[in-house]
């Protein structure tokens, strides 16, 4: 009951009063995993990065088999300039959902931050091969193409970007 709460209180935008109930559930189950997740999203979405951080950790800790756990922790890394754990996370959340196309994208944006351009875009054609109207693997793959100077590539990923 108390999560139900606290979820509503998230979707209503009230982060600090649900992070409230989080921390009461944490309180009374220290190992809650559902509690330790959300309050570790809330945190990142508060400014607390290293705190967030550490709730996701802790609940990969108790229960390793949610991608959409990974994919949150792996963001958080990139933001805290953490790219080569960053990349561990999105894989282990590939490997988790093998077809979870936003976890593709987000090692296709590690990657190329990275540098390493031809990785880049078959991660991207990957994420398209998943989700064909993923706008943002369309828009990101033709930044690739127009820094590379293929010019006529990158006009068609910008097309299908602001077709979709």
């Amino acid at each position: 009951r108390l999560l139900d709460e606290a979820l509503l209180l998230c979707q209503k935008g009230k982060l600090h009063d649900a992070a409230i109930i989080y921390e009461e559930v944490l309180l009374a189950i220290p190992l809650h995993p559902q509690a330790l997740i959300n309050l570790g999203i809330i945190k990142i979405q508060l400014g607390n990065l290293e705190q967030g951080i550490d709730l996701l950790r802790k609940a990969i800790s108790v229960d390793s088999s949610q991608a959409y756990v990974y994919m949150n922790l792996g963001n958080a890394l990139i933001e805290n300039g953490e790219r080569d754990e960053a990349l561990l996370m999105f894989n282990k959340a590939i490997l988790i959902e093998p077809n979870l196309a936003s976890a593709h994208y987000n090692l296709a944006r590690v990657i190329k931050m990275e540098g390493k351009y031809k990785e880049a875009i078959l991660s991207y054609k990957k994420v398209l091969s998943i989700e064909p109207s993923y706008a943002e693997a369309y828009n990101n793959l033709g930044v690739i193409y127009y820094e590379q100077e293929k010019y006529d590539d990158a006009i068609v990923c910008f097309e299908y970007y602001y077709e979709k």
